[in-house]
């Protein structure tokens, strides 16, 4: 691969990772906010 083609294959991992983060963060607040960890007593 050229060093352009390693680049632009960075900058979609990156945007992929970024994405993930996002959803992952959602996914956390919504576990806090709903106060779903309380069944497994992990709240305490």
């Amino acid at each position: 691969m050229s060093p352009a083609d390693l680049e632009a294959c960075l900058r979609v991992f990156d945007g992929e990772r970024r994405r993930l983060d996002a959803k992952i963060a959602t996914f956390v607040n919504r576990v806090e906010v709903t106060g779903a960890f309380v069944g497994d007593h992990h709240g305490v």
